[in-house]
Protein backbone atom coordinates (compact mmCIF):
# COMPACT_ATOMS: atom_id res chain seq x y z
CA UNK A 1 0.00 0.00 0.00
CA UNK A 2 2.67 2.60 -0.10
CA UNK A 3 2.26 3.25 -3.63
CA UNK A 4 -1.17 4.22 -2.88
CA UNK A 5 -0.44 7.90 -2.52
CA UNK A 6 1.26 7.80 -5.92
CA UNK A 7 -1.60 5.87 -7.36
CA UNK A 8 -3.81 9.11 -6.42
CA UNK A 9 -1.81 11.82 -7.77
CA UNK A 10 -0.96 10.16 -10.96
CA UNK A 11 -2.05 11.81 -14.06
CA UNK A 12 -3.49 10.14 -16.77
CA UNK A 13 -3.94 11.82 -20.44
CA UNK A 14 -6.30 9.89 -21.96
CA UNK A 15 -9.81 10.56 -20.55
CA UNK A 16 -12.22 7.58 -18.82
CA UNK A 17 -14.30 6.44 -21.28
CA UNK A 18 -17.14 5.13 -19.10
CA UNK A 19 -20.89 4.77 -18.47
CA UNK A 20 -22.99 4.11 -15.28
CA UNK A 21 -23.63 0.52 -15.23
CA UNK A 22 -26.76 -1.53 -14.12
CA UNK A 23 -26.73 -4.78 -12.56
CA UNK A 24 -29.71 -7.63 -12.82
CA UNK A 25 -27.71 -9.95 -10.73
CA UNK A 26 -29.50 -9.50 -7.03
CA UNK A 27 -27.60 -11.25 -4.22
CA UNK A 28 -24.86 -11.47 -2.24
CA UNK A 29 -21.23 -12.81 -3.49
CA UNK A 30 -17.72 -12.08 -3.51
CA UNK A 31 -15.44 -9.39 -5.11
CA UNK A 32 -11.81 -8.83 -5.33
CA UNK A 33 -10.47 -5.07 -5.54
CA UNK A 34 -7.58 -5.08 -7.76
CA UNK A 35 -6.32 -1.49 -8.41
CA UNK A 36 -6.96 2.25 -7.33
CA UNK A 37 -6.29 5.17 -10.32
CA UNK A 38 -7.54 8.69 -10.76
CA UNK A 39 -8.66 10.07 -14.19
CA UNK A 40 -10.14 13.65 -14.74
CA UNK A 41 -10.15 14.45 -11.28
CA UNK A 42 -12.03 11.42 -10.38
CA UNK A 43 -10.82 8.23 -8.29
CA UNK A 44 -11.94 4.49 -9.44
CA UNK A 45 -11.79 1.32 -7.86
CA UNK A 46 -11.48 -1.57 -10.12
CA UNK A 47 -13.12 -4.85 -8.79
CA UNK A 48 -12.96 -8.56 -10.49
CA UNK A 49 -16.49 -7.96 -11.29
CA UNK A 50 -17.34 -4.14 -11.65
CA UNK A 51 -15.62 -0.91 -11.43
CA UNK A 52 -16.42 1.99 -9.36
CA UNK A 53 -16.12 5.59 -9.76
CA UNK A 54 -16.44 7.77 -6.25
CA UNK A 55 -19.17 10.07 -6.29
CA UNK A 56 -20.57 12.53 -3.60
CA UNK A 57 -17.55 14.08 -2.34
CA UNK A 58 -15.95 10.62 -1.44
CA UNK A 59 -12.22 10.55 -1.51
CA UNK A 60 -9.93 7.97 -0.64
CA UNK A 61 -6.51 10.70 -0.06
CA UNK A 62 -7.32 9.53 4.11
CA UNK A 63 -6.88 6.15 3.52
CA UNK A 64 -3.70 7.19 1.81
CA UNK A 65 -2.27 9.53 4.64
CA UNK A 66 -3.53 6.49 6.79
CA UNK A 67 -0.74 4.30 5.12
CA UNK A 68 1.68 6.96 4.25
CA UNK A 69 1.39 8.61 7.59
CA UNK A 70 3.08 5.64 9.50
CA UNK A 71 -0.61 4.83 11.33
CA UNK A 72 -0.94 1.26 10.00
CA UNK A 73 1.38 -0.33 12.40
CA UNK A 74 0.73 -3.69 13.16
CA UNK A 75 -1.54 -3.90 10.11
CA UNK A 76 -3.22 -7.82 9.73
CA UNK A 77 -5.57 -8.04 6.97
CA UNK A 78 -7.53 -5.32 4.95
CA UNK A 79 -11.02 -5.71 4.05
CA UNK A 80 -13.96 -3.84 1.66
CA UNK A 81 -17.62 -3.88 2.18
CA UNK A 82 -19.49 -2.75 -0.91
CA UNK A 83 -23.46 -2.36 -1.26
CA UNK A 84 -24.98 -1.76 -3.95
CA UNK A 85 -27.93 -0.03 -2.54
CA UNK A 86 -29.79 0.36 -6.29
CA UNK A 87 -29.25 -2.81 -8.54
CA UNK A 88 -30.89 -0.29 -11.90
CA UNK A 89 -28.83 2.70 -11.21
CA UNK A 90 -25.66 1.12 -9.55
CA UNK A 91 -25.61 3.29 -6.67
CA UNK A 92 -23.49 1.56 -4.25
CA UNK A 93 -22.04 2.86 -1.05
CA UNK A 94 -19.18 1.25 0.67
CA UNK A 95 -16.60 0.66 3.58
CA UNK A 96 -12.97 -0.07 3.47
CA UNK A 97 -11.75 -1.63 6.59
CA UNK A 98 -7.95 -1.69 8.10
CA UNK A 99 -7.39 -4.27 11.05
CA UNK A 100 -4.53 -3.72 13.14
CA UNK A 101 -2.89 -5.46 16.06
CA UNK A 102 -3.92 -3.45 18.86
CA UNK A 103 -0.24 -4.09 20.57
CA UNK A 104 1.64 -2.70 17.45
CA UNK A 105 1.23 0.73 19.45
CA UNK A 106 -0.98 2.17 16.66
CA UNK A 107 -1.81 6.39 17.54
CA UNK A 108 -6.17 5.84 17.97
CA UNK A 109 -5.99 9.44 18.66
CA UNK A 110 -4.57 10.66 15.09
CA UNK A 111 -6.37 7.82 13.51
CA UNK A 112 -9.44 8.98 14.77
CA UNK A 113 -9.05 12.06 12.99
CA UNK A 114 -8.83 10.57 9.59
CA UNK A 115 -11.00 7.48 9.53
CA UNK A 116 -14.99 7.58 10.27
CA UNK A 117 -14.55 5.33 13.22
CA UNK A 118 -13.25 2.62 14.83
CA UNK A 119 -13.75 -0.65 16.42
CA UNK A 120 -11.41 -1.81 19.31
CA UNK A 121 -12.16 -5.82 20.14
CA UNK A 122 -9.94 -6.38 22.79
CA UNK A 123 -10.72 -10.54 22.54
CA UNK A 124 -9.14 -10.49 18.96
CA UNK A 125 -6.74 -7.62 19.96
CA UNK A 126 -7.92 -6.17 16.92
CA UNK A 127 -8.38 -2.68 16.19
CA UNK A 128 -10.45 -2.41 12.53
CA UNK A 129 -10.48 1.67 11.19
CA UNK A 130 -13.16 2.04 9.16
CA UNK A 131 -13.61 4.88 5.96
CA UNK A 132 -16.47 5.29 4.07
CA UNK A 133 -17.35 6.33 0.85
CA UNK A 134 -19.84 6.69 -1.77
CA UNK A 135 -19.82 5.16 -5.54
CA UNK A 136 -21.20 4.37 -9.05
CA UNK A 137 -21.09 1.00 -10.68
CA UNK A 138 -19.21 2.50 -14.32
CA UNK A 139 -18.91 0.11 -16.98
CA UNK A 140 -15.39 1.62 -18.17
CA UNK A 141 -14.92 0.82 -22.08
CA UNK A 142 -11.33 1.83 -22.06
CA UNK A 143 -9.77 0.41 -18.71
CA UNK A 144 -7.00 -1.33 -20.47
CA UNK A 145 -5.75 1.90 -22.51
CA UNK A 146 -5.80 4.42 -19.00
CA UNK A 147 -4.46 2.09 -16.06
CA UNK A 148 -1.13 1.79 -15.98
CA UNK A 149 0.42 -1.68 -14.98
CA UNK A 150 1.95 0.47 -11.77
CA UNK A 151 -2.08 1.22 -10.84
CA UNK A 152 -2.15 -2.85 -9.98
CA UNK A 153 -2.05 -3.82 -6.67
CA UNK A 154 0.21 -5.99 -5.71
CA UNK A 155 -1.98 -8.67 -3.40
CA UNK A 156 -6.00 -7.80 -3.62
CA UNK A 157 -7.77 -6.97 -1.58
CA UNK A 158 -11.16 -9.35 -0.52
CA UNK A 159 -14.27 -7.47 -0.90
CA UNK A 160 -17.83 -8.66 0.05
CA UNK A 161 -20.29 -7.46 -2.48
CA UNK A 162 -24.35 -6.83 -1.51
CA UNK A 163 -26.26 -6.04 -4.17
CA UNK A 164 -30.09 -4.69 -3.61
CA UNK A 165 -33.02 -4.61 -5.79
CA UNK A 166 -33.30 -1.00 -7.05
CA UNK A 167 -37.12 -0.33 -5.81
CA UNK A 168 -35.29 -0.41 -1.81
CA UNK A 169 -33.91 2.47 -1.68
CA UNK A 170 -36.97 4.78 -3.45
CA UNK A 171 -39.78 2.54 -2.05
CA UNK A 172 -41.28 5.31 0.90
CA UNK A 173 -40.90 9.08 1.69
CA UNK A 174 -37.70 10.50 2.77
CA UNK A 175 -38.00 10.80 6.28
CA UNK A 176 -35.53 13.47 6.31
CA UNK A 177 -37.13 15.04 3.41
CA UNK A 178 -40.13 15.74 5.95
CA UNK A 179 -38.38 16.86 8.29
CA UNK A 180 -36.57 19.66 6.39
CA UNK A 181 -39.29 20.59 4.42
CA UNK A 182 -42.16 20.64 7.12
CA UNK A 183 -40.04 23.90 9.20
CA UNK A 184 -39.79 25.53 5.56
CA UNK A 185 -43.53 25.03 4.87
CA UNK A 186 -44.41 26.62 8.05
CA UNK A 187 -42.04 30.00 7.38
CA UNK A 188 -44.05 30.09 4.31
CA UNK A 189 -47.12 29.82 5.48
CA UNK A 190 -46.36 32.69 8.31
CA UNK A 191 -44.63 34.82 6.16
CA UNK A 192 -47.32 34.65 3.06
CA UNK A 193 -50.37 35.28 5.67
CA UNK A 194 -47.85 38.18 6.79
CA UNK A 195 -46.93 39.40 3.52
CA UNK A 196 -51.08 39.24 2.49
CA UNK A 197 -51.83 41.14 5.68
CA UNK A 198 -49.82 44.10 4.85
CA UNK A 199 -51.07 44.19 1.52
CA UNK A 200 -54.23 43.78 2.53
CA UNK A 201 -54.18 46.90 5.46
CA UNK A 202 -51.99 48.77 2.75
CA UNK A 203 -54.86 48.73 0.12
CA UNK A 204 -57.41 49.38 2.67
CA UNK A 205 -55.77 52.92 3.52
CA UNK A 206 -55.25 53.88 0.40
CA UNK A 207 -58.92 53.22 -0.70
CA UNK A 208 -59.68 55.06 2.50
CA UNK A 209 -57.69 58.27 1.55
CA UNK A 210 -59.18 57.83 -2.33
CA UNK A 211 -62.65 58.27 -0.28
Amino acid sequence: MKKFIAILLAVVLVGCQCKQGSISTKQQTSESIKAFFVNDGKEYIVGEKFSYVLTRGSSLKNISRFYDEGYAKGLKRELVKIVVTDADTGRARGEFSAFLNSAAGADVAKIKALANRIEIDEKKGEIEVVFNFDAQVVDIKNLNEIMKPSDRLKMPIKANLEILPGSRESSGPNPLGVIIALPILIVGTVVFVTVGGLIYATASTVEAIAN
